[in-house]
């Protein structure tokens, strides 16, 4: 785990280990101290991070009504605390024996101040969970002129986490006169953040997930903000929007310079690809490379069924596969020999675990294309068309491409292509 301690040997003997999630959270601390038997706490945790309860290895027997015979086991509690939403605990639901002085958010509790739980102290300020706000300025307060400055997680203590300055990329955009214009006032871009786990992902992000956030303010003829609203471009929170998407180029369309309020158009005024934006890694760089080809193309037809798009879309899996290739490292050797991966010459770091998975899955897919579009060249030019003309295209379609009963792998390559398909419509 990147910027983690997995163990500390003590001057004085005994021996500390420590487990992580892949998010980075702690999940065990084991401590050994010499000649005795291994001590492990356990942090259990709700979906947003917050440790719920502590217990250790310890099995408490509980025994059936003969006093003898073991029933089943109890666990070792060694603290429990429920939450209201910003932080507060529950009172009459709250257990701690006197080891864990850690709460809401991960945060030392500061006792002495405000009582049991109800002060916090963050890297930066002091946080009250009874009022859901920070007691002081946010340091970085100018850059969110649309939020008090004392606030916690953007007022979201649901599906939010307060980063203190560590989100990915938020554009602030305002739309005026009832929605006939807009501009972006505002980017804030948050990656390449310290500590972060950057052996399993290429660049840091917050925990509404990957992706870019458009924050709209709706402006009245008198310069009034009188309403907000958030979207998503290129969002990877869960596993159906991550499939098939890596970065801000890679998967179904692109970042946008306004979001998804608004309509693509290829050139003026208006809604465009971000082609300014630097991809995330080497393999969002070659899906960069390979939108650009295909965003020149006049009259597209789209990225399955434009056949003009063959030579980028072969050049893509060349540069997938070089990729893979060339940082790849076994994983028993990063383990066993010390070996390391590639450096990846866009982060400047070792290549993530999400970059050789993108760039592995992202190669068999479009060899998936490459050969479908193959395929259907041949199928226009046995029509006597030309295979490279746009009025052409339509005369071929995926639905054409399923074949006889034993054709397996076309087959399967014809379910998964269509699905795509159906889903980036």
């Amino acid at each position: 785990m990147y910027g983690k301690i997995g163990q500390i040997t003590k001057s004085g003997g005994g021996i500390l280990d420590y487990r992580y999630a892949a998010s980075g959270q702690r999940v065990s601390k084991a401590f050994t101290p010499p000649g005795e038997a291994t001590k492990t706490t356990w942090y259990l945790r709700e979906p947003s991070g917050n440790v719920l309860a502590t217990i250790s290895d310890k099995r408490i027997p509980v025994y059936e009504s003969d006093g003898m015979t073991v029933a089943y086991y109890d666990v070792d509690l060694l603290s429990a605390t429920d939450y209201y939403p910003f932080g507060m605990q529950m009172p009459g639901r709250v257990f701690n024996s006197g080891g864990y002085r850690f709460g809401f958010g991960g945060y030392e509790k500061d006792n002495e101040v405000s009582g049991n739980g109800n002060s916090y102290t963050t890297t930066y300020r002091h946080y009250d969970p009874r009022i859901g706000r920070f007691k002081s300025r946010d340091p970085k307060a100018g850059q969110f002129p649309w939020w008090t400055p004392y606030q916690y997680a953007g007022n979201r203590p649901i599906d939010g986490i307060d980063l203190e300055g560590a989100e990915y990329i938020t554009y602030l955009v305002r739309i005026y006169d009832g929605g006939s214009g807009a501009a972006v006032i505002d980017k804030i871009d948050y990656r390449d953040a310290e500590n972060f786990n950057y052996k399993a992902y290429s660049e840091s992000f917050g925990p509404e997930g990957r992706g870019v956030k458009f924050i709209y303010q709706y402006v009245n003829d008198a310069g009034t903000v009188v309403k907000t609203r958030e979207e998503w471009d290129v969002r990877q929170e869960g596993m159906t929007n991550r499939l098939g998407r890596h970065g801000l180029f890679m998967g179904a369309g692109a970042v946008t310079t306004v979001g998804p309020l608004y309509d693509i158009i290829k050139s003026g005024a208006g809604n465009t690809y971000d082609w300014s934006q630097s991809p995330i890694d080497g393999v969002d760089a070659a899906a960069k490379k390979h939108d650009l080809a295909h965003d020149a193309i006049d009259n597209y037809q789209g990225w399955l069924e434009d056949s003009r798009t063959l030579a980028s879309d072969r050049e893509l899996v060349e540069d997938f596969d070089a990729y893979y290739n060339e940082h790849k490292a076994p994983w028993w050797k990063l383990y066993t020999t010390g070996a390391v991966r590639g450096i990846d010459k866009y982060t400047g770091r070792e290549a993530s675990d999400e970059a050789l998975f993108a760039a592995k899955s992202g190669s068999i897919f479009f060899g998936m294309v490459n050969r479908y579009k193959e395929w259907k060249i041949g199928q226009l030019e046995s029509m006597g068309l030309d295979p490279y003309a746009a009025e052409n295209q339509g005369a071929v379609s995926i639905d054409d491409y399923k074949g006889k009963w034993y054709q397996f792998r076309r087959n399967a390559e014809y379910k998964v292509l269509k699905s795509a398909a159906e889903a980036t419509e």
